[in-house]
């Protein structure tokens, strides 16, 4: 349920960028897009970081913050960064106890951007001992 939910909120919100005529993107650049913890338990609690750079000549707009799982808990410091600024996207990951092997999770983050939805990743192999 939670994954059509998910794909129901990104469906209207491109079609919302889709209806309107005149969208203007700006670049961006992400330190780091993804990240690796390597070995982490599956009781611990990871916080990181993402720093997103406007490297366009407009404003760059984050309108939301979203992961693929409720194991991560995100939030951003700003919805408007000027050109040549930095945002910073906080992660906190708490892995399930259920989780095993090399584990890939995904934030998505919305923007003015060519591509409305930009990814980024944390990896982690769990550790159940």
């Amino acid at each position: 349920m939670k994954s059509l939910t998910i794909l129901l909120y990104f469906t209207l919100l491109f079609l919302g960028y889709g209806c309107n005529k005149k969208t203007t993107f700006t670049k961006i650049k992400v330190e780091n897009p993804k990240i690796n913890l390597g070995k982490i338990g599956t009781t611990d609690s990871v916080e990181l970081q993402y720093k997103i750079v406007n490297v366009g000549s407009i404003d760059l707009k984050i309108d939301s913050v979203i992961s693929t799982c409720d194991c991560i808990i995100s939030k951003w410091d700003k919805n408007y960064i000027n050109p040549n600024d930095t945002a910073k996207i906080f992660v906190v990951l708490k892995p399930k106890t259920t989780d095993s092997g090399i584990i890939t999770k995904t934030i998505m983050f919305s923007a003015n951007t060519k591509e409305t939805f930009n990814a980024l990743n944390v990896v982690y192999v769990a550790n159940n001992e």
